[in-house]
């Protein structure tokens, strides 16, 4: 064995050129121009009228137009994260309605159910505060969500505010689902 010296030609493989300018000439000449930048497909097949462009163009282009307007000294940001916020609503709004697919909802159901979640659950909230200000137990659990430790103030949002409201929230859509026949 001799190390540094001329090696065994047996293990050595065969190696192509990678830059092979010869077949990407002949690759290019059957492709071609047209084949290969299809600018004349494009305009003739029209993408952007397809719905699913129109939304991905949408969804990863408007938040670079918000940033831009947001960035600029005389906005706050409460104004940006309510912009976002409202960006990501119809975005999550427009994705769902496309995977689920509903039904045509009648205007007069669909008035009930906003009635039902805005004024009548807003009512259902107050009341519930105003109890709960006066009821022991209770209050001590909406005192909770004032309360300087982390686990506190988590116990008491989540039992005095969160489950307050989302059952606010619950009640038109159990009264929808069971009005027309959907839940149980």
């Amino acid at each position: 064995m001799n190390s540094g010296s001329q090696q065994d030609d047996r293990f050595l493989e065969e190696r192509r050129d990678p830059l092979d300018i010869e077949r990407w000439k002949a690759e290019f000449s059957e492709v071609g121009w047209l084949g290969l930048i299809p600018f004349r497909n494009f305009f003739t097949d029209r993408p952007w009228t397809l719905l699913w462009v129109q939304f991905i163009a949408f969804a990863f282009g408007f938040p670079f137009l918000l940033i831009g307007y947001y960035s600029e000294d005389g906005s706050s940001l409460a104004e940006a994260a309510w912009a976002f916020g409202i960006y990501f609503s119809v975005v999550w709004a427009v994705l769902v309605h496309r995977c689920i697919r509903p039904d045509r909802i009648g205007i007069g159901a669909l008035m009930g159910v906003w009635f039902g979640t805005s004024v009548l659950g807003t009512l259902a909230v107050i009341m519930v505060s105003l109890l709960g200000a006066v009821i022991p137990g209770i209050r001590d659990v909406f005192d909770a969500s004032n309360s300087t430790s982390i686990l506190g103030r988590l116990f008491g949002m989540t039992l005095a505010v969160g489950l307050v409201e989302e059952s606010a929230k619950l009640i038109p859509v159990i009264w929808f689902a069971r009005r027309f026949g959907q839940a149980t």
